[in-house]
């Protein structure tokens, strides 16, 4: 758009390349684009009143004709009357002729000569006819006459006023007649009054020139504004066109009729599309689920005005957000008319806020909410007022950590994506789940506690079955625990804490399990919480005492062995059986140091024993995955000054199936310090058989279930006596644990076992090594 502005001081010329505003009149251009507009305001009003004043000069000289009744003058006054009648005529044909040959800017010049001229020509007959008849008039008619020139002059001027020219002349001509008459009349020619015609004309063309200025103020006010109009509208249009923000307008119906074709452009609809239909159908029609258009609607019904007011529009699969803004308007009788308001639109913004918020309120890896968004709909259950049940079901998931190791984490992650799709299938659509971390997960459901259950059980099912990620199958499971939201709890913590109890009671009765808490999991996970402070104070002030049980050869009773077992002591809990502490001390962390504490006690207290008897301390999984338990079987070995073959170390196949290459990699170097490995508990596992080809030990403990059973179930008697010949096919010693009585040791002894352990030979004590040198003479038992 091009604009340039003159500024020259009484007149302002703008130009553009852009077309006038399309609602001003050809009047309205005129003023703005033609500097000659004031020239053509001042022929409106004359031309508009030119037939009363042309009407009125022929009335006026056939009454002036009619009032001279003197032989001599009645003739000569017709005569007049009829050539002022004429040039009458002639001026009506001189403003027919402009009013329609003269309406272009180019030719008003002209047109006001011409009106100044008949304008003269009717000012000159005016002043002969004065000039003529005033000297023979009798006083009466002078009198008439007199009146005649006075109104003829303000008649005529105050009718040409908006052409200073014409009613110059008029009142000029018709005065000078009437003063040159007044000067030859006897009598009249001695008085004043001659003299007040030239002060009337002076009077009149002061009043003329102040009526002729003003208008021109006027027109030149009119100018400045439909100029600024102009430009308001040129660049009104130009930010309609350029910038995000437009106007609208509407009907009484709601219908556009202003700014359609910005909505259509936006919303990528036809313009008919939006025409036809209203802004408060268009939000109706276009509106997604989760949109809520429900403000601008009350509103527009209403009738109220408004302001920011964000809208959604869903055309198909592309949401647009638009800002509106707006304001009734009302018909003179109060009625609503229509609206008119800015529109902006907002997509861009509004879509990185959606962004933001969903980065703040949701999980990244699976898009499920994250903690914060549950931890804000759990604190709007627990104000919120319902008759039916709200629950809180936590899960983890059973065997993640052993996903990551072996496969790696990107593995991890497209599992935990997987467990968030079937999760989402298994809650109704009005239940929140949410991941909490890692494998952490949780619910929100309302309902009766049977169909919590039917979740619980459907969710179980759901991870139960295999994952397939990539090229592999992977199996996990879920443990979870579940609480009701009751109306004396105020406090999402409290929540969350019997959620997470009962998920402790799940887990530790094992995998895929569902626990729902109850105040007599409060007690028993206090009792969890008391014993991890006695651990840790029996830890840091050594506290623990090992219990001593031999372990027997069988042909010649001699004590082969002691294995070292931890015992927990305390005076407020007396005595904790290992099955309830060593739990905790994995759980908590701790295992690592009290194994540690065992291995160095075992090896100071064996030293004291006689040479050829050896110590076996059981090593917990977790021990096993740190680098740290070499370096701890060193120094152990290093500072009691232990042969290292008088040193057994027992791991269960727990302790085998996580990480296997770092297992392998640290039992080789165990073995190449010269002890020898134990494998505990042998046949309870699912791959014991593999186990004993893929590591390298010395001694099998077949488990006690099959020592006990021996001579009831004669599965238990083929597992054993198989047991036996694979021993020996691999050169590997055999310790039957659990030998309780005579006929248990018998059937060890005939199935051709190297060792026995158990109740009957010997329960676990603290011994000190005067007590294990006289217990070295042979067991008459065996």
């Amino acid at each position: 758009m091009l604009l340039t502005v003159y500024d020259t001081g009484t007149q302002t010329i703008m130009k553009s390349s852009a077309k006038p505003y399309p609602h001003t009149t050809i009047r309205q251009r005129l003023a703005v684009y033609d500097p000659r507009a004031v020239l053509f305001e001042q022929l409106q009003p004359l031309l508009t009143g030119a037939g009363t004043t042309l009407l009125s000069n022929a009335i006026v000289a056939v009454i002036v004709a009619a009032v001279m009744h003197a032989p001599e003058q009645a003739a000569l006054a017709r005569s007049w009357a009829v050539v002022c009648i004429a040039v009458v005529a002639l001026s009506a044909i001189c403003f027919w002729v402009v009013k329609t040959r003269f309406a272009t800017p180019e030719r008003r010049v002209a047109a006001s000569w011409i009106m100044t001229t008949a304008s003269a020509a009717r000012g000159m007959t005016w002043g002969a006819g004065f000039m003529l008849l005033m000297p023979t008039a009798s006083s009466y008619e002078q009198i008439m006459l007199g009146w005649a020139i006075a109104g003829l002059m303000c008649g005529g001027a105050f009718s040409t006023w908006s052409l200073p020219a014409a009613a110059a002349v008029f009142a000029g001509f018709a005065g000078l007649g009437g003063f040159l008459g007044m000067v030859r009349t006897p009598g009249v020619g001695e008085t004043w009054m001659p003299y007040a015609v030239p002060v009337l004309f002076v009077f009149l063309m002061r009043a003329v020139m102040v009526s002729v200025n003003v208008l021109r103020q006027r027109v030149l006010a009119e100018k400045q504004l439909l100029s600024k109009n102009d430009v308001i509208s040129l660049l009104l249009r130009d930010f309609e066109e350029n910038a995000s923000d437009w106007l609208w307008e509407t009907d009484r119906h709601g219908c556009l009729q202003r700014g359609a074709d910005r909505f259509a452009r936006v919303l990528e609809l036809s313009v008919d599309k939006v025409a036809q239909n209203s802004l408060l159908k268009l939000s109706e029609i276009f509106c997604n689920e989760e949109s809520d258009n429900t403000g601008i609607r009350e509103k527009l019904l209403a009738g109220d005005s408004f302001s920011n007011q964000i809208v959604c529009f869903s055309i198909g699969s592309l949401d647009r957000y638009l800002k509106l803004s707006a304001k009734p308007l009302h018909d003179h009788e109060g009625k609503l008319s229509g609206w008119h308001g800015v529109a902006s639109d907002v997509t861009d913004e509004r879509l990185a806020d959606l962004k933001v918020r969903k980065m703040a309120l949701f999980d990244t890896l699976t898009e499920l909410p994250n903690r914060a968004f549950f931890y804000d709909r759990l604190d709007a259950t627990l104000q919120a007022k319902s008759a039916i049940p709200s629950w809180v079901m936590y899960l983890d998931l059973d065997g993640f950590k052993a996903v990551n190791d072996t496969f790696g984490h990107a593995t991890g992650d497209q599992l935990l994506r997987a467990v968030a799709v079937r999760l989402a299938g298994c809650l109704p659509a009005k239940g929140m789940l949410a991941r909490l971390g890692g494998d952490e997960f949780s619910v929100i459901c309302s309902g009766v506690k049977s169909r919590i259950d039917d979740y619980a059980n459907r969710i179980t099912a759901s991870l139960t079955t295999p994952f397939t990620v990539g090229k592999h199958e992977i199996n996990i499971g879920v443990s979870m625990g579940v609480t009701q939201v009751l109306d004396g709890i105020h406090c999402r913590d409290e929540l969350m804490r019997r959620a997470d109890v009962a998920l402790y009671a799940a887990k530790h009765r094992g995998r895929g399990q569902v626990r729902y808490y109850d105040e007599d999991l409060d007690s028993s996970q206090q009792r969890r919480r008391d014993i991890e402070a006695a651990l840790r104070v029996a830890l840091a002030q050594e506290q623990f005492v090992l219990h001593y049980q031999p372990i027997i050869e069988i042909q010649t009773g001699r004590t082969y062995a002691y294995e070292a077992l931890l015992r927990l002591q305390t005076a407020e809990l007396g005595s904790v059986p290992p099955d309830e502490f060593i739990p905790i001390a994995e759980e908590s962390g701790l295992i690592s140091d009290i194994g540690d504490w065992v291995i160095r006690k075992a090896c100071r207290d064996a030293t004291r024993w006689p040479n050829d008897v050896c110590v076996a301390v059981n090593v917990s999984p977790l021990q096993l995955q740190t680098h740290r338990i070499l370096a701890v079987v060193t120094s152990a070995l290093a500072d009691s000054g232990l042969q290292p073959s008088r040193l057994e170390l027992e791991l269960t196949e727990n302790a085998l199936v996580e990480n296997v290459e770092h297992t392998t990699r640290i039992l080789s170097d165990l073995k190449s310090l010269g002890i020898r490995l134990a494998l505990d508990d042998f046949g309870t596992g699912y791959s014991s058989l593999s186990h004993l080809h893929q590591f390298n030990f010395d001694k099998i403990k077949i488990d006690r279930s099959f020592v006990q059973s021996f001579g009831n179930r004669r599965e238990s008697a083929a597992v054993v006596n198989a047991v036996v010949h694979l021993a020996r096919d691999l050169g590997i010693t055999m310790t039957a644990e659990g030998v309780e009585t005579v006929q248990h040791l018998d059937a060890m002894r005939e199935a051709g076992c190297d060792h026995v352990q158990g109740y009957l030979l010997g329960r676990p004590e603290a011994l000190s090594s005067e007590d294990i040198q006289n217990k070295r003479e042979p067991q008459k038992s065996a």
